[in-house]
């Protein structure tokens, strides 16, 4: 690479470094807060407060039902549970919702512990946990598990006080589509934090925002049985579409599989802000190299999923994961 070519080339990168930098200092994680709810079914992500306990077991109970029952073994409330909890839930129409108890592997950062500031509080791009619960089927059981993020906003004054009474529903149909492509879940990870881990499962959307696991069979169980999401928020595009070797992850982890990319090439709406159409359609042509596409014009696409990014931190201050379980199959 020539002298002149490599200065420009270092110079883009510094470009999407600084923008990278600029997004997440805007980014708090408090400004992405999580709440959580459960209808018989119905679960979010900022965890898990249970109605009862199972006696001896200090499993926490939640939604009953006549074919199953939910369960977790979280052990505290999250930080916002009284503060938004009965308003989210009636915003999103999850009549009848309960709330899950918290436990640290959710890693939502959403509750009290020592040395967290309220600021710290949250999620961010670069930031993945496990969402867990236990289900009990009092018979054998097809089921599947439905679900979907709801995204709100509240307002400031120009004190940086939050006005009364204005936390609401974000119903931006741009907004929404984005957090199918930055908030990912998964029913399956392997490997580990040091080395990294490896996702499979995608729990892909629908056009109505839905993202529904496989039906599966349950055995009745009076133990019941542990399922396990995992949500990431890939920090940059590189993480999402490239091979681990790739120069653009600068020393970051891949979580990219045929899968992922492939539902970024069926979906690039879902990951990058104000995409041409032109682009859109290179993307979405059959059998396209989305990995080839990515790299060789990286600068370009890394900025869309950055600006995305930075439009997800400035419209959304809070999420709700609704859980549903689909027995439909039955």
């Amino acid at each position: 690479m020539k002298e002149d070519e490599k200065n420009k080339h270092n110079a883009v990168l510094s470009q999407d470094e600084l923008r990278r930098m600029r997004r997440l200092s805007l980014l708090k994680l408090g400004a992405m807060g999580v709440l959580t709810a459960i209808i018989i079914i119905l679960g979010s992500l900022s965890w898990f407060t249970m109605s009862r306990e199972v006696e001896g077991s200090g499993v926490q109970m939640t939604a009953t039902g006549d074919m199953f029952s939910i369960g977790s073994d979280g052990n505290t409330v999250g930080s916002y549970d009284n503060a938004y909890w009965n308003q989210a839930v009636q915003a999103a129409g999850c009549t009848g919702a309960e709330t899950w108890m918290l436990s640290s592997d959710s890693n939502m950062r959403n509750f009290q512990v020592e040395n967290l500031k309220e600021e710290d509080r949250g999620i961010k791009p670069g930031t993945y946990g496990k969402i867990s619960f236990r289900l009990y089927p009092n018979q054998s059981l097809r089921a599947a598990f439905d679900y979907r993020i709801f995204a709100f906003t509240v307002q400031y004054n120009s004190a940086g006080q939050e006005i009364e009474n204005s936390f609401a529903l974000q119903d931006d149909t741009t907004i929404n589509q984005l957090l199918n492509g930055h908030i990912l879940l998964f029913t399956d990870r392997t490997g580990n934090e040091t080395n990294g881990y490896q996702y499979n499962g995608l729990v892909t959307s629908a056009a109505d925002f839905h993202r529904k696991t496989t039906v599966m069979t349950y055995a009745a169980s009076s133990e019941g049985q542990e399922i396990e999401l995992f949500w990431v928020w890939p920090e940059t595009l590189a993480q999402v579409i490239l091979s681990a070797d790739n120069v653009n992850l600068r020393g970051r982890k891949t979580i990219a599989t045929s899968e992922l990319r492939n539902y970024f090439h069926e979906h690039p709406e879902y990951f990058l802000l104000n995409c041409p159409i032109a682009d859109l359609n290179v993307l979405k042509v059959t059998n396209a190299n989305v990995e080839e596409i990515i790299d060789e014009s990286y600068s370009k696409y890394s900025k869309m999923y950055n600006e995305a990014d930075q439009s997800i931190g400035t419209s959304v201050n809070y999420i709700l994961l609704d859980m549903n379980v689909d027995t439909s199959a039955q």
